[in-house]
């Protein structure tokens, strides 16, 4: 067939067989009477086609419902106007009578075509629906470029300290705007040196994460606040001390730190009733959040972000956590073999 897989010519051969059928039973009213015209009985019409549309795609539209709805209600007067001229033609009748009767008069005629029009339109009313719905997700996608390549495994870690890793370079750009960020770092395991703190403002480069002078906590928050979506980043020690932060708006870090042991805390007592363990990793789901907290060693990772996040953020929290695993194995391992020596060896007297 040569309208086979042209959607006009469909339309167009449904649209003739909609004239021909008429024209069977005219002038037989079957019992009704003819309907007076009325701009009232074109917004009941209307009000139907929309309602046909929203019932064919639930995503639709306000605009999208509207003009589905004004094809349809354009496409019958168009159906009633050529079946009109046809009954003036073949019936000698007055033009404007018969125009009057295909348009707004001959019930059985009019009701026929009111209730084919909808699904005779309905592949030019789904492809108005596709182009219009294409076009919103694309103005509503964040200002994020994804890369077609993702660290792998295979990738080279450098051993050096302190010197930027393969995987750790950034793969998303990110348009969005990197507000002030502030880290204070704290005593960990119990030691009693402090580390410098540091201090980050937007007019910096994006990618100062990577410089050699900042420690890993900052830089695993930094890399993951990068995110448009994330709202504030913190890494806690194990009695819920800030040891660094990120924060986009009017989150509170010295507010949200103690939540992450209290989350982790809370979920252990719920698993011990079945589970004797210790939850290494949280992800709670809010109306109008989304909350991550990670277990690394005896420090905690915790990710406030908007409820629609997506897969990048899950791969730059992976990332972040790894940042911080290496940063405290190189850091801390001589600290923390110090205790176990001091633990293990009895003290003489």
């Amino acid at each position: 067939m040569i309208f086979k897989d042209n959607i006009i010519g469909r339309v167009s051969l449904l649209t003739l067989a909609v004239m021909v059928i008429p024209l069977l039973f005219f002038p037989r009213m079957f019992g009704t009477e003819l309907a007076r015209t009325s701009f009232v009985n074109l917004l009941y019409e209307l009000v139907f086609y929309g309602f046909l549309m929203f019932l064919f795609n639930r995503r639709i539209t306000l605009l999208q419902l509207l003009l589905s709805a004004g094809l349809c209600l354009v496409y019958r007067l168009f159906l009633g106007a050529t079946f009109g001229l046809i009954i003036a033609g073949l019936y000698s009748m007055n033009l404007l009578v018969s125009l009057q009767l295909g348009l707004f008069s001959y019930l059985p005629v009019l009701l026929f075509n009111i209730l084919v029009t909808p699904f005779i339109l309905k592949p030019l009313t789904d492809k108005i629906s596709r182009r219009k719905d294409r076009g919103v997700r694309k103005s509503n996608r964040p200002g994020i470029m994804m890369t077609a390549e993702a660290p792998t495994p295979a990738m080279e870690i450098s051993k050096e300290p302190e010197k930027p890793l393969a995987w750790e370079s950034p793969v998303i750009p990110v348009t969005a705007p990197i507000p002030a960020v502030t880290a204070k770092a704290e005593p960990l395991y119990g030691t009693s040196s402090a580390m410098p703190q540091y201090s980050y403002s937007p007019g910096e480069n994006t990618r100062s994460f990577l410089q050699p002078d900042i420690n890993g906590f900052e830089r695993a928050v930094r890399y993951i606040g990068e995110h448009a979506s994330v709202h504030l980043t913190t890494v806690v020690d194990h009695e819920g001390l800030l040891l660094a932060n990120f924060k986009r708006g009017d989150l509170d870090p010295e507010v949200w730190a103690p939540m992450a042991l209290i989350f982790l805390e809370s979920n252990r007592q719920v698993l011990n009733r079945t589970v004797k363990s210790t939850p290494v990793k949280v992800d709670i789901v809010l109306e109008a959040y989304r909350i991550v907290i990670a277990r690394i060693n005896k420090v905690n990772l915790m990710v406030v972000a908007e409820h629609h996040s997506d897969d990048v953020l899950k791969i730059r929290i992976s990332q972040g956590i790894d940042i911080i695993k290496k940063y405290i194995e190189e850091r801390y391992a001589k600290i923390l073999e110090d205790k176990v020596e001091n633990i293990n060896v009895p003290s003489i007297k």
